[in-house]
């Protein structure tokens, strides 16, 4: 339930920051009595689903929201240097690149004009530079 909800909902880095922050507000300010108010008026209509879904009013509020703040902080970040800002279009095939090879991640895109072309990826703790920069830098054509 939580990977298709990443996989779905929280796409990008900010959205899940955005998310996690909303959740941390609504751990300090919710209680039985106005858990739906509150969930309709801070949440988007998937996150309400899915928060519905994870935490009834009639659990252990803050302890659910604790356990679900936690698991969604240890979400792999997939961060891809580019030098330009990419399209709606491309963003969705690198999220279908990652639901295609099993990766729930979120997707972190950072504009570094200096690659010249290509792309430097990092995920889990590994990077690989395939930008043109390094490809010239590499074969001492600079």
């Amino acid at each position: 339930m939580i990977d298709k909800f990443i996989n779905d909902t929280l796409q990008t880095k900010e959205q899940l920051n955005s998310f996690l922050f909303r959740l941390e507000k609504f751990i300090n300010v919710v209680n039985k009595k106005n858990f739906s108010r509150l969930l309709r008026k801070m949440f988007f209509t998937e996150e309400q689903a899915f928060l519905s879904y994870f935490i009834t009013k009639d659990d252990d509020i803050q302890k659910k929201a604790d356990r679900l703040k936690s698991k969604l902080e240890k979400i792999p970040v997939f961060t891809l240097y580019i030098p330009f800002y990419p399209s709606p279009k491309l963003i969705d095939r690198i999220r279908g690149f990652l639901r295609a090879n099993d990766q729930v991640a979120v997707l972190e895109i950072k504009i570094n004009p200096n690659l010249l072309a290509g792309a430097i990826v990092e995920f889990k703790g590994k990077m690989k530079d395939y930008s043109l920069k390094n490809f010239l830098e590499i074969n001492n054509a600079v």
